[in-house]
């Protein structure tokens, strides 16, 4: 089934299913009537929905659908004052999401499925203080997420089978400066990450931006390794893309960007694209079908004019599409 967000007749925002062998789309029970839900952050978890939407007095509220009954029933997370709950992900037979607490402070919430329970995890800046939380990624049986207290940000594993939380990334370098939020992933059981250093460079220090990968296994985090641009050149990496085993990513040297292929069985990088001298090539949109990659860039800088492209794996050969 697909659940997705769409405008119904009276022009109110509300949540929709499709099922296929239905063969038309149906609307799932409203959270008010007098307006739109503005459903978001629609999350799966044992069959069930799960997804913030706004209630009656115009608040956005947690609830679950249940397609086996057809029912939608509101989560509460406190008795008083604005929930505002974001951030959803499943891990088990949890969903972890942030919230404001009873006293307006953003902080991580767990709901127990098994028990209908909602609990306050750990908190890191006090009851009243929030707790700025992002990333929140599932891997195994534990919930990365970033955390910034005194002005320092730590990178925090909980397990939630020993409900222990543990901080798992060091600082190779011992200059830390912080995480880059928005780009974090796992793939293959690692967790990866965009950490910001401070690093010697021509007798100063200069802040630049790598990928880490942490493996739970080991509990080692290193750096991945990218011959091509030296330690002390910040690659600014995004748009992480896995597939076939490998990491496809976007990342800067000095004035190029281009596409680079990350090989976690030998820690090794190579040059997908090769778009010299380029400050406004901006690969993006990644995506793979069959032996190919496809992506989105400007080949030509400055011009704005984006073109699509194609890279051959096996051949490692990057070609532009012809344009209609």
């Amino acid at each position: 089934t697909l659940y997705y967000v769409s405008t119904n007749p009276a022009s109110f925002r509300k949540l929709y299913k499709y099922n296929p062998s239905v063969g038309t789309p149906v609307q799932v029970p409203e959270t008010r009537t007098d307006g739109s839900d503005l459903p978001m952050s629609l999350t799966p978890l044992n069959n069930k929905l799960y997804y913030t939407s706004i209630d009656p007095a115009g608040l956005r509220r947690l609830f679950v659908y249940n397609p086996d009954i057809n029912t939608n029933t509101l989560i509460t997370i406190h008795s008083s004052g604005v929930e505002n709950p974001t951030s959803l992900t499943a891990l088990g037979n949890n969903l972890f999401f942030l919230a404001n607490n009873s006293s307006g402070a953003i902080k991580l919430h767990r709901y127990n499925e098994q028990t209908q329970t909602v609990t306050t995890l750990p908190q890191h800046n006090g009851t009243t203080t929030s707790d700025s939380i992002t990333d929140l990624t599932a891997l195994d049986n534990s919930l990365y997420y970033i955390s910034t207290a005194a002005g320092v940000s730590n990178l925090y594993r909980y397990n939630i089978i020993t409900s222990q939380r543990t901080v798992v990334a060091t600082n190779p370098n011992g200059n830390f400066i912080g995480f880059v939020s928005g780009r974090m992933n796992a793939f293959n059981g690692e967790l990866y990450f965009v950490q910001t250093s401070s690093v010697p460079s021509g007798g100063n220090f200069v802040n630049v931006s790598k990928i880490y990968k942490f493996n739970p296994g080991t509990g080692t985090t290193i750096p991945l390794f990218n011959s091509l641009i030296p330690a002390d050149s910040s690659e600014d990496p995004q748009d992480f893309y896995f597939y076939q085993n490998h990491l496809y990513y976007s990342a800067a040297f000095y004035s190029n960007r281009n596409v680079y292929k990350y090989n976690p069985a030998n820690n090794t990088t190579i040059r997908v694209s090769n778009f010299a001298s380029n400050t406004t090539s901006l690969p993006r949109n990644i995506i793979g079908i069959g032996n190919e990659l496809f992506f989105t860039a400007v080949p030509v800088a400055f011009s704005g004019q984006r073109k699509l492209f194609k890279y051959d794996i096996p051949s490692n050969v990057v070609e532009q599409i012809p344009e209609v």
